[in-house]
């Protein structure tokens, strides 16, 4: 007859820390609906040949402690489109610098975006979209328990954490390292 080990309170008492210690996660917003296709996009635009002179760009949903990406940065990146007439395409190409800016800094699925707004004395708003951890969906076919790597995965990515190349590099590292496990 073979039994199963009992847990010791030493490692029952580790296990109830850990599952204190870790925050909830903060609720993760409504899906964003944006236009399928260019086309739609153009076609809802009045007139492509329209100009506007932006003397000012606002960020909103800028999401804080990104390295390499602060409020002067990004003024920075739009600079050489201020105080000049711009096409919506032009607005565009300056929302897809910030774009940029963000995927560099390794926010990989980060966009900017123009919301839907009326400018008014040359001031332009830019949406930044960081990407954010939903739930995490794991298929497991090595030695390794489900539960284990759920747990693994939820403590190190959060749901609603902001996503990055290093936390994605850190999971995949962590994960790895387990024998049998291939990330």
């Amino acid at each position: 007859m073979v039994q199963a080990a009992v847990p010791g309170a030493g490692s029952l008492g580790n296990q109830l820390r850990q599952e204190k210690m870790t925050p909830p996660a903060p609720p993760v917003s409504a899906p964003l609906v944006l236009p399928e296709t260019e086309e739609t996009r153009k076609a809802l635009l009045p007139d492509s040949h329209t100009t506007l002179v932006v003397k000012k760009v606002v960020f909103t949903g800028v999401p804080v402690g990104v390295r390499g990406v602060d409020e002067p940065e990004l003024q920075k990146q739009v600079a050489g489109d201020l105080n000049r007439p711009l096409t919506f395409a032009g607005l565009e190409a300056m929302a897809q610098k910030v774009t940029g800016l963000y995927r560099h800094n390794g926010l990989l699925v980060a966009r900017a975006i123009l919301p839907p707004q009326t400018v008014k004395d040359g001031v332009l708003t830019i949406q930044i979209i960081p990407g954010r951890y939903d739930e995490a969906q794991i298929t497991n076919s090595s030695s390794l328990r489900t539960v284990v790597a759920q747990h693994l995965v939820r403590s190190t990515t959060p749901e609603g954490d902001v996503l990055t190349r290093r936390q994605l590099e850190r999971e995949a590292l962590l994960l790895s390292e387990i024998p049998g496990v291939t990330a």
